[in-house]
């Protein structure tokens, strides 16, 4: 196999990189892609000897296999961990945007409606955010840094900083235990004693059957705290629902 091409990562086998008209392997595992066009900054090579798509490639390539909500949860995932950038991916992308590859511009449309700031660290925080975007909410950042008398550095999952405004997506369960919570009312008075109302959602009131209408009401409290720093803020563009 390591002969056959750079292997990309999988989901449900092994995807593999190979010349144009070769049979890499007969096993039902593994699923081949023919084509001539790998540069060498699309392959690394592991300590093993074995040659792998680099990052950005690997993310491009896995649109073929994915839909478009899981290609999202991949952009975020790989920008968050620092394993590339939008910018090396929309390079990567474009060079691979040849004729036969609609796929490829799936990949380039859906990269470019990416909320350009910094990547969402789950699956959660990305529904929250494109939910208050579909919503007109403007002015979203995320994991926006903040340094806290007291208490020290930390980052609002969600954040509009013109408004001192934060929205902490509490999904995972250390969010649950007494030291947690006692963790979190601290860090929020602190942020509190700066100026900030923060607010927090978890599981119940994301989950599916409360999702709808806890966005409503974030968004609603947006723009109730827009109209209390400027009220010319309130045009209009937070719609009631």
């Amino acid at each position: 196999m390591t002969g056959s091409g750079p292997v990309i990562a999988a989901l449900d086998g092994a995807y593999v990189i190979a010349p144009p008209g070769s049979h890499p392997c007969r096993e039902p595992w593994v699923r081949p892609y023919r084509t001539a066009l790998v540069d060498d900054e699309d392959v690394v090579i592991r300590a093993d000897g074995v040659r792998v798509t680099s990052p950005p490639r690997t993310v491009v390539d896995l649109t073929r296999y994915v839909n478009n909500l899981s290609l999202v949860s991949i952009i975020e995932h790989a920008i968050s961990s620092e394993m590339c950038t939008r910018e090396t991916l929309f390079r990567v992308a474009e060079r691979l945007d040849t004729r036969g590859r609609p796929w490829v511009r799936r990949f380039l449309r859906v990269l470019g409606s990416r909320h350009p700031s910094a990547a969402s660290e789950s699956e959660g925080e990305l529904r929250v955010l494109n939910a208050l975007v579909e919503r007109g909410v403007e002015g979203l950042t995320r994991q926006h840094p903040i340094a806290l008398l007291g208490y020290g550095r930390a980052r609002f999952d969600i954040a509009i900083p013109s408004i001192k405004w934060a929205l902490e997506v509490d999904l995972h369960p250390e969010h649950r235990s007494l030291e947690g919570v006692a963790r979190d009312n601290r860090r929020d008075a602190a942020a509190e004693s700066l100026g900030w109302r923060v607010r927090r959602v978890g599981e119940v009131e994301l989950d599916r059957g409360q999702f709808a209408g806890t966005m409503d009401d974030v968004a609603r409290e947006v723009r109730r705290r827009a109209a209390e720093w400027a009220p010319e803020w309130d045009s209009g563009r937070c719609d009631e629902q």
